[in-house]
């Protein structure tokens, strides 16, 4: 019975660059899609297996004649089909016994594969390489023609064990098919690393290769795809409790802490008769309930961080990166995008339970609903001083002031500059001449006002920012 094992198999490059650690796994026959992020180590968890790498711990062992195809096959330039076959010493042997040629090296050359060229021709018919002779360079082959004559060269040994990397690349939709419909009947053990979904979506099981190790599940891609989805989905919902609940814990910490000190305070006022001595052992006591509350709630929070963490950790796990793309007219095999280390996490993460807790909480929502009305009208006054200092309050009402103030502002805040500059002056500056104010006088107001509400409070601020910074204390 044809069977891939692998005992605590590790793997670094020469530099000592892990790539595979302690990996451990075993194979029987079916067909297995071996899945994970480009840069994983699947290319390279193949050529361990063919023996193309030796593993600096553990080991492997395929049990069956293995067949091993590359994503770049190693063919020296002049050779021929036949030598891409690894039949060409046997096609030669047998030409020389045809010819009357009976040496004993010409016997021993072809062995028992009297049959070699009728075999080769049904594989390659099969492979839709059927007009292709023998004898033919490789050089006249289209890429596809290469890679698929490559796998024809595998399936001539007959292999119990077949490792396929990437086996579709550069392949047409006709030749695709053709492998897809060899891989249909495959009876032994077949391990194939890809990212063909149609290719994958005929496998019995999905390998997914990862930092700590490799999970298998049972079905096609299409499965795996769905079961990843639900654990995503499960994932999400425990992040989302898990912030809630550090909300809820924070909150009834400061909550006790506030209560704590109001007992303190009306006791201090109650125990003024009493004597000395008394009272500081009444105030030691109400210290330690308060400090035993703090610690118990300091606990909560700290396991709340806990699961919040591991919650994220488990959400953030998932290496796979899903890009919908329109069609293109890329060539085939052209790198379009590569991204390393890549960690992109939702606009919205966290919204929820923070919307919740101001619920619960309204005085935060008045807080700040007061707080960016009263930056508003400040901000208004301040443009109206502006413009009266020059001369022109009696041109413009206070509303038609106030109108220019938000669309200018809203305008020249969407540009990419730090804070807004030069756009907001030029929007609140546009808006005030449609609302009729002289662009003398608009122009050095608004100036005027972009010096007192932005300039004179940044320049103050970045200075206390930097010397801040330089001092460690942020």
């Amino acid at each position: 019975m044809s069977s891939i094992v692998c005992t605590d198999l590790s793997f670094s490059w020469p530099d000592g660059t892990p790539v595979l650690t302690g990996l451990t796994f075993s194979l029987g026959p079916g067909r297995t899609g071996l899945v994970a992020p480009n840069g994983a180590g699947k290319s390279t968890l193949l050529r361990l297996l063919a023996g193309e790498l030796v593993p600096r711990s553990g080991s492997v062992a395929v049990d069956g004649v293995l067949g091993y195809l590359p994503q770049t096959l190693p063919f020296a330039p002049g050779l021929t089909v036949a030598d891409a076959l690894e039949i060409a010493p046997v096609v030669r042997a047998l030409a020389a016994i045809e010819s009357g040629d009976a040496s004993e090296e010409h016997f021993a050359a072809v062995g028992a594969d009297w049959d070699i060229e009728e075999r080769a021709r049904a594989v390659l018919d099969r492979l839709g390489l059927g007009d292709v002779a023998l004898t033919r360079p490789l050089a006249t082959l289209s890429g596809g023609q290469v890679v698929s004559l490559g796998l024809a060269a595998q399936l001539l040994k007959r292999p119990n064990v077949l490792l396929l990397d990437e086996p579709t690349n550069n392949l047409d939709r006709s030749a695709r098919d053709r492998i897809a419909g060899v891989l249909d009947d495959w009876p032994g053990s077949l391990l194939l690393a890809g990212h063909d979904r149609e290719l994958l979506d005929r496998m019995d099981r999905i390998a997914e290769l990862e930092p700590d190790g490799i999970s298998f599940h049972g079905g096609n891609f299409s499965s795996y795809e769905s079961a990843r989805a639900a654990a995503r989905e499960v994932a999400t919902r425990n992040l989302r409790g898990a912030e809630q609940d550090l909300l809820r814990q924070k909150r009834e910490q400061q909550q006790a802490r506030e209560r704590a000190a109001r007992r303190a305070s009306v006791g201090a006022r109650s125990n003024q008769d009493l004597p000395r001595i008394v009272r500081g052992k009444l105030q030691r006591r109400a210290q330690e309930s308060a400090g035993k509350s703090d610690d118990v709630h300091g606990r909560r929070v700290g396991a709340a961080l806990a699961r919040v963490a591991e919650a994220d950790q488990a959400l953030r796990g998932d290496p796979v990166l899903a890009l919908s793309l329109p069609d293109t007219t890329v060539p085939a095999g052209r790198m379009v995008f590569r991204g390393t280390g890549l960690r992109v996490r939702s606009l919205f993460a966290g919204v929820v339970p923070r919307m919740l807790d101001i619920l619960q909480r309204p005085g935060k929502l008045v807080t700040g609903i007061g707080g960016m009305l009263l930056l508003t009208a400040a901000n208004v006054m301040c443009l109206d001083a502006s413009i009266r200092a020059f001369g022109g309050g009696d041109t413009i009402s206070y509303a038609s002031i106030a109108v220019a103030f938000l669309a200018g502002n809203a305008l020249g805040s969407a540009a990419p500059t730090p804070g807004g500059v030069g756009a907001v002056e030029g929007a609140l500056f546009g808006a005030l001449t449609v609302a009729g104010l002289a662009g003398d006088v608009a122009f050095p107001a608004v100036l005027l006002f972009r010096l007192m509400v932005f300039w004179l409070p940044v320049l103050p601020g970045w200075f206390a920012f930097n010397h801040l910074t330089r001092k460690g204390a942020l």
